[in-house]
């Protein structure tokens, strides 16, 4: 883990226990109020993963800009696997161990994702006969009626 990792970490600890909503405004502030040095030191990479990340948002575009083919329909770039992570690829270009290569990595996208909707799925029905009785009631408090002790600075 980074040092900015490992600031943002407890910064995520610290500003996610006071309950409240937080903003990019509020996290960025907060770091470059606590770690102006290091954001400073960070900012040339900062500003690349974001460019890269809006890059491939528009790359990528929405479900309606496909090669749409009869019976066939393609996103016009693939990630495909590359020595420092996954790199874009011009689906029209891509040769069939790519497709097969960017399948799989959707696939563990799909699949992680997948499991995370499970996990909150569950937790939802553990408390959902407390909470839907009671609409102003917060997770921490049908938590603790449950019997399941929660430390909030929030609660």
């Amino acid at each position: 883990m980074s040092n900015l990792s490992a600031k943002l970490a407890e910064l995520a600890d610290e500003l996610v226990a006071t309950g409240g909503t937080l903003g990019r405004a509020d996290v960025a502030g907060a770091m470059r109020e606590r770690h102006p040095e290091l954001v400073m030191r960070e900012a040339d990479s900062l500003i690349d993963r974001q460019i890269w990340k809006e890059f491939r948002n528009i790359c990528r575009g929405s479900d309606d800009e496909q090669y749409e083919l009869p019976g066939l329909s393609f996103p016009k770039v693939i990630d495909v696997p590359g020595p420092d992570g996954p790199r874009l690829m011009n689906v029209l270009f891509a040769r069939w161990g790519q497709l097969q290569a960017a399948r799989e990595l959707r696939r563990l996208n799909v699949d992680r994702a997948d499991a995370k909707l499970r996990r909150f799925d569950v937790a939802l029905e553990q408390v959902r006969n407390l909470m839907e009785e009671n609409s102003s009631m917060r997770l921490c408090d049908a938590m603790e009626a449950l019997g399941i002790s929660v430390e909030t600075e929030a609660a």
